[in-house]
């Protein structure tokens, strides 16, 4: 039987063993470790699933030692400070978990059980750590837990709407439908997500490398330390936002004022809005807890705080639609949507058409970007070769 305390003995041993021997450190370690286990404890997880995902959060005890006292190459044996399973968060991405569950939905559809299922996909799968990830909640499985609870074993790949969707599937009986609606969901989603990401990477990086091109090319001196300067003040940036939240939600409302891509955030921050509602309702989840899970969905901390006073709202007794409009950040004709799906019961129904809607926009928007950033960068770029030619 899996006893905590001899865990984390055992824990802080292996430690000792990888070479630290301040034992300070170690205690300071193991108290973050209890409140980490305290914290996963209370979202419903065993001792045993708890301490794993803590573990695994913290990292391999060999990677703690070494910061500890800069100390590299030694592999434990403990099972739980493998580099494989501990560093899954950081290895497994979010495309993959939803081609597993796609996956999944489609095996249990053709009449292949749970457990099989499971064996099926992880054979398939390339990625060791996800074959392992996989694996690890088909043991949970066939050790009689639920799917459900299996995979809030892994809170960093299934956060809580996934499994609490899971869950509504296991209950109705209809896990694989339940399924596929996730898989839906996560490929319009995450999907959406891409093309602004890859839209605006372009947008960036391209004038980025031809104003480098031209800089170094004119004046390479000059050019070399703006660069230089230019490049240690994005680093010096990205760490602010790493460590602030403060900062981070600020950086968030500015996005929200941009000229063109603030109206593009807002509208794909309403899409995920939607389209989570959709999924909530359509699988029989309660408004509050609907609303519960699509605040950390949201994208964008001004539609995370209007979701979280809708949610108070709701919870006074006041109509959704109401609230919505209070907020003053979603637009007449979702709330227009809203109010229809009120009357007639079927507020799904009516996300769903709201977020299909909105992932529309965002696409031609983005096209028309893209259609009016391009003839701009072709010039640049001739420039770019035309001033590299004259100087050489």
């Amino acid at each position: 039987m899996f006893q905590l305390e001899s865990a984390i003995r055992d824990w802080c041993d292996a430690i000792r063993d990888s070479g630290c021997e301040d034992e300070a450190s170690i205690e300071e370690l193991r108290d973050h470790l209890c409140c980490e286990i305290e914290q996963l404890q209370e979202r419903g997880l065993s001792e045993e699933k708890a301490f794993r995902s803590a573990v695994a959060k913290l990292g391999p005890v060999e990677d703690l030692a070494a910061e500890l006292h800069k100390l590299m190459g030694y592999i434990t044996d403990h099972p739980w400070a493998s580099n494989e399973e501990t560093s899954m968060a950081s290895k497994i991405t979010h495309g993959e978990i939803t081609l597993f569950t796609r996956q999944v939905s489609t095996m249990m559809k053709a009449g292949v059980p749970v457990v099989q299922s499971l064996i099926i996909v992880a054979d398939g799968t390339d990625n060791p750590t996800m074959k392992d990830l996989i694996l690890q909640v088909r043991d949970d499985v066939s050790g009689g837990q639920s799917l459900t609870d299996a995979l809030r074993g892994h809170p960093d790949q299934f956060d809580d709407l996934y499994c609490d969707l899971v869950n509504k599937g296991e209950q109705s009986g209809y896990l694989e439908v339940m399924l596929d609606r996730i898989a839906i969901y996560k490929e319009k989603t995450e999907g959406l997500k891409a093309k602004i990401t890859r839209a605006l990477n372009f947008m960036i990086t391209v004038p980025a490398v031809i104003s480098g091109i031209l800089l170094l090319t004119l004046a390479p001196r000059f050019g070399i330390g703006l660069l230089l300067a230019i490049a240690a003040f994005y680093l010096a940036c990205r760490q602010v936002l790493r460590q602030s939240q403060k900062v981070r939600d600020r950086q968030q409302r500015l996005a929200l004022r941009l000229p063109i891509l603030g109206d593009l955030f807002g509208k794909s921050c309403i899409a995920r809005y939607s389209r989570t509602l959709s999924i909530t309702f359509a699988a029989g989840v309660p408004l509050v807890d609907a609303l519960e899970s699509v605040s950390g969905a949201a994208g964008n901390v001004v539609y995370c705080d209007a979701i979280e006073q809708i949610k108070k709202d709701v919870s006074d007794g006041m109509r959704l639609t109401a609230s919505m409009k209070q907020t003053a950040v979603f637009p007449n004709m979702v709330i227009n949507m809203v109010a229809v799906g009120e009357e007639s019961g079927a507020l799904d129904a009516m996300f769903d058409k709201a977020a299909t809607y909105y992932e529309e926009v965002v696409d031609n928007s983005l096209a028309g970007l893209n259609a009016l950033v391009n003839p701009i960068i072709m010039s640049c770029m001739g420039a770019a070769i035309i001033a590299m030619y004259l100087t050489s």
